[in-house]
C-alpha cells in the first residue's frame, strides 16, 4: 500500500527530532564539555553543565507529555500562537519566573556531573523511537508555560528539533568546536522560523528582509 503525503510528513518530522536528537548528543558527549563543565557557556545564565542540562530536559519534557493520557484543554495552538512566547526583546526578560525556573532547574540537573548526566540523556533519547511509531501527530499535549494550553503532537516536535538544534549550537560555540546540522532537522527548524517570522512580521515585512535589505528591519528574521 502506498503511503499518504501527510503521512511521509509525519515520519519525515520523527526523523528530523531524531536526528537533532543525534546533534545534541554528539556535541555533549565531546572531549571539551566534561572538561568545562562547570565553566560559562554563551548563554547567559548557563554553565556548560547546565545548557546540556537544558537539552536534556528538552526531551524529558517531550517523553513526559506523551507518557501521560491524553485530555482536553482549554487552548490549542499551533506553533506560531505558542512557541512564539519564547522570543527575548529585552534582557529583563530573563529574570521572569519562567526563565528562572529554567535556569535554576538546568543548574539542579547538572550537578550530576558529565558522566551520568550525559548517559541519562544518551538513554533518554532512545527512547521515545517505538512509542512515536504509534502516536498519531495530531494528538494533543500540554504546553507547560500555558496553563491550560497544549498543541498537536506535530507542532511539538518542530519545536523540540528547534530547542536541539539551537542549542546543540549554543553548547558547540561554548566550547569553540563546529557542527553540521543534519539537513533533515534544519528543514524542520527554518521551516519553524519562518513560520514564526511571518506571524510576528507579516509576509511583506520577511520577504524584504529576504530581499531588499534597503527597507527591511533587521529584527524581522530573529524570532527568539
Amino acid at each position: 500500500m502506498t503511503l499518504s503525503h501527510p503521512r511521509r510528513e509525519d515520519e519525515d518530522l520523527v526523523v528530523a527530532f531524531f536526528r537533532a536528537c543525534d546533534l545534541a548528543l554528539d556535541v555533549a558527549r565531546s572531549d571539551p564539555i566534561s572538561a568545562r563543565w562547570e565553566s560559562d557557556s554563551v548563554l547567559e545564565g548557563f554553565t556548560i553543565g547546565a545548557l546540556v542540562a537544558h537539552l536534556y530536559s528538552a526531551i524529558r519534557l517531550f517523553e513526559s507529555a506523551l507518557d501521560k493520557p491524553e485530555a482536553s484543554y482549554d487552548r490549542v495552538g499551533d506553533i506560531t500562537s505558542f512557541y512564539i512566547l519564547n522570543r527575548v526583546d529585552d534582557r529583563v526578560q530573563l529574570q521572569d519566573d519562567f526563565h528562572v525556573a529554567i535556569r535554576r532547574y538546568a543548574a539542579q540537573l547538572a550537578e550530576q556531573g558529565p558522566d551520568v548526566l550525559i548517559a541519562k540523556f544518551d538513554a533518554l533519547a532512545t527512547r521515545p523511537r517505538g512509542a512515536l511509531a504509534d502516536v498519531a501527530m495530531t494528538r494533543l499535549v500540554p504546553i507547560w508555560r500555558i496553563e491550560g494550553g497544549a498543541t498537536q503532537l506535530g507542532d511539538y516536535l518542530r519545536t523540540r528539533v528547534v530547542e536541539l538544534v539551537v542549542h546543540a549550537d549554543d553548547l558547540a560555540a561554548s566550547v569553540d568546536i563546529e557542527i553540521e546540522i543534519p539537513a533533515e532537522a534544519a528543514g524542520v527548524a527554518f521551516a519553524a522560523f519562518l513560520d514564526l517570522a511571518r506571524s510576528r512580521s507579516g509576509d511583506v515585512a520577511v520577504m524584504r528582509a529576504f530581499a531588499r535589505g534597503e527597507r527591511c528591519d533587521p529584527e524581522v528574521l530573529r524570532v527568539l
